[in-house]
C-alpha cells in the first residue's frame, strides 16, 4: 500500500483508483471478498480505520471496523457465508487480541477479548484458536477439537503428535476464505469448498491405507492396461493421488452445498450457473470439468457418505474411485469404457443405460459385473 499524496490514490496490486483518503504505507490487511475481489483494512493518516473494497478495476472506500483501544486496523481472517468478516484487533499496550466480527460496511457486530478466529462454521459462528466455539452473536457455545493442528487436506491432528482424530461434528462454513490457516491450493480462497466432503473422502476413505491396498489389486493392473488400450498416457497411482489432491468433493447431504453452481465449484473455469443439485439429478455422483490439469469437482448425492466419524457400510470407495480415476483424471465418459473391447473382456458389462455398472464392476476388483448372465460374482467384495 502506498501513500496517496496529492493524487489521493490507493494502490492495491495492479488496481489504482481515486479514493479521497490519504493512505499510509503500514500496515494493510487484505482478504478476498467472495468471488468479487478483495477488501483491504488499514488506518488512514487521519488515524481512522478504513476499508477499501476492490471489485474488478474499481475501488470504494468507507469506514473500517473500530473498537476502543485498538492499536492498528482490524485484520480480517475469515469470511462468513453471509459475506461478513471475522478478524483480529490488538488492544492496549499489551496488544491483547480481540475477535472482531464486522460486516462489509465496517460495522462491528460483536467482539470477544483474549482470543483469535480460526475456522468459520456453517451456523454463522466461529471456532477460535483457543478451541472455544462462538455462535453468530459472539456467545460461547462449546469447545471444539478444531483447536488442533489441521493439515492442508483438513485432517485434524493433536499438537505434537501424528495421531489424527475425527473431524468435529459441527460443519465448517462454505466460503471463499472460511479458515485463517493456510491449507494450500485445495482450499483456495477464490471459490467455495466443502470441508466435510474433502476431509472425509481424502482422509477417511481414499486415504494412504486404501491406496496401498489398491496398488496390489487386480483393478490396479487392469486399469493400467486399459488406459494403454485407450491410448491414455501417464497412468500411475502417483498421478491419481496428485489429481485427488487437486479435486474438490461436494456432498449434497450437507446444508447449503447444493446451491453452489458449476461455475463456482470449478473455480470459474466453467461459466455454467446451473446448481450442482440440478446437475447431479438422480445420479449417485458426477464429475464436472474433467481432466488432470482442470479444476475438477466431484458431486456426491446425499446419503453416499456416512455420518461423521461413523464407519460406512455403503462402500463409497468404489463410487469415488470410479469418479476420480475414470473421469476426473482420465477425462473420459462412461461410454468409452463400456464400449472398449479390453474392458469388456475383463468382465465389464452393461445391460441398460445405467452407469453404476462400472461401480459394481470395480467393487468386484474388476473381475466381473454382478447380475451378468452366467456369472456368480457379488458386489462390494473387493478388498481395498
Amino acid at each position: 500500500m502506498n501513500s496517496a499524496g496529492a493524487s489521493d490514490q490507493i494502490v492495491l496490486g495492479d488496481w489504482v483508483a481515486s479514493s479521497g483518503v490519504d493512505i499510509p504505507t503500514i500496515p494493510t490487511y487484505v482478504i478476498t471478498n467472495a468471488d468479487q475481489g478483495v477488501i483491504a483494512s488499514f488506518i488512514a493518516l487521519t488515524g481512522e480505520p478504513v476499508i477499501a473494497t476492490v471489485t474488478g478495476t474499481s475501488v470504494s472506500v468507507g469506514p473500517g471496523p473500530s473498537i476502543a483501544g485498538q492499536n492498528d486496523a482490524v485484520a480480517p481472517a475469515l469470511q462468513a457465508e453471509d459475506g461478513s468478516y471475522v478478524g483480529t484487533a490488538y488492544v492496549g499496550d499489551d496488544r491483547t487480541p480481540y475477535i472482531v466480527a464486522f460486516d462489509e460496511s465496517g460495522t462491528v457486530r460483536w467482539t470477544v477479548p483474549n482470543d483469535e478466529p480460526k475456522i468459520g462454521t456453517d451456523d454463522g459462528g466461529v471456532i477460535a484458536k483457543s478451541g472455544i466455539m462462538y455462535d453468530q452473536n459472539g456467545g460461547a457455545s462449546g469447545f471444539s477439537v478444531a483447536a488442533a493442528i489441521y493439515s492442508w487436506t483438513s485432517g485434524a491432528y493433536e499438537i505434537g503428535s501424528v495421531h489424527r482424530f475425527p473431524s468435529p461434528p459441527q460443519g465448517f462454513a462454505l466460503g471463499w476464505f472460511p479458515s485463517a490457516g493456510d491449507f494450500g491450493l485445495l482450499f483456495a480462497s477464490h471459490f467455495p469448498t466443502d470441508w466435510r466432503a474433502n476431509d472425509e473422502v481424502k482422509n477417511d476413505i481414499l486415504n494412504d491405507k486404501m491406496w496401498a491396498k489398491f496398488a496390489r489389486s487386480t483393478c490396479a493392473s487392469i486399469l493400467s492396461q486399459g488406459m494403454s488400450a485407450l491410448a491414455i498416457p501417464n497412468y500411475t497411482l502417483t498421478a491419481i493421488r496428485q489429481k485427488e489432491r487437486q479435486t474438490n468433493f461436494y456432498y449434497l447431504g450437507q446444508s447449503n452445498v447444493g446451491a453452489l453452481t458449476l461455475q463456482q465449484v470449478t473455480g470459474y473455469e466453467l461459466s455454467n450457473t446451473q446448481t450442482i443439485t440440478s446437475y447431479l439429478g438422480g445420479a449417485n455422483a458426477a464429475t464436472v470439468n474433467m481432466g488432470a490439469t482442470k479444476q475438477t469437482a466431484v458431486i456426491l448425492k446425499a446419503g453416499l457418505l456416512p455420518p461423521l466419524s461413523i464407519p460406512s457400510t455403503s462402500h463409497p470407495e468404489f463410487t469415488l474411485v470410479h469418479e476420480l480415476i475414470l473421469h476426473a483424471w482420465a477425462a473420459q465418459p462412461d461410454d468409452v469404457y463400456f464400449n472398449n473391447t479390453f474392458f469388456q473382456q475383463k468382465g465389464l458389462w452393461r445391460p441398460d443405460a445405467a452407469t453404476t455398472w462400472i461401480t459394481d464392476w470395480l467393487s468386484t476388483d474388476c473381475t466381473c459385473t454382478p447380475g451378468r448372465p452366467g456369472t456368480t460374482c457379488t458386489a462390494n467384495t473387493a478388498k481395498w
